[in-house]
C-alpha cells in the first residue's frame, strides 16, 4: 500500500481592494512592485501607485477633430455618438483648437508639463496676445517663449 505524499505549493497572495472598495485575496505578486512583509493595506497601495501622466488635451482635441472631419456630414452629435461622449464634450474639445496655432504647436511639442483642458479652455475667448501672456503666467516655471 502506498503512503500519501505530502507536499507544499507556495503561491504568493496579497490583499487588494476592488472598485467596490471590498477587500479580497488575490493570487500573484503584490501590485506596483510593492515588496513588503507587512499587510498590504489601502495606504500602502495608494503610496505605491504608479503616477500616470495625463494625456495632452490638445492631442485628444485633434483626434476629435479627425473623427469630426471624416464624417460624411460632420455634426457634433454624430461625433459624440462615435466617441461615446456628450455633444457638449465634443464642442469643448474642439474649441481648444481655436487657440493660437503657435500655442497649439508649442504645447504639442512639450511633454514634461501637464496642462488641464479646463485651464486651456479659459484661454480660448481671449485675444491672441492675452492668450500668450496668460499661458506664460500659468507656466511661470517653464521657459515658454513663442515667436
Amino acid at each position: 500500500m502506498r503512503t500519501p505524499l505530502d507536499f507544499t505549493i507556495a503561491i504568493p497572495i496579497h490583499m487588494a481592494y476592488n472598485k467596490k472598495r471590498e477587500v479580497g485575496i488575490v493570487e500573484g505578486n503584490a501590485p506596483y512592485g510593492i515588496s513588503t512583509e507587512e499587510r498590504i493595506n489601502k495606504k500602502i497601495l495608494k503610496d505605491n501607485q504608479p503616477i500616470e501622466p495625463k494625456p495632452n488635451p490638445l492631442k485628444i482635441a485633434l483626434q476629435y477633430q479627425e473623427v469630426y472631419k471624416n464624417l460624411p456630414s460632420p455634426s457634433m452629435t454624430e461625433t459624440a455618438k462615435i466617441l461615446g461622449v456628450s455633444r457638449v464634450r465634443v464642442h469643448q474639445m474642439l474649441s481648444l483648437l481655436k487657440l493660437d496655432k503657435r500655442i497649439i504647436s508649442k504645447l504639442l511639442e512639450i511633454t514634461h508639463i501637464s496642462l488641464s483642458e479646463r485651464k486651456l479652455r479659459k484661454l480660448v475667448p481671449l485675444p491672441i496676445g492675452d492668450q500668450i501672456a496668460h499661458l506664460q503666467k500659468i507656466l511661470k516655471d517653464v521657459d515658454f517663449a513663442i515667436q
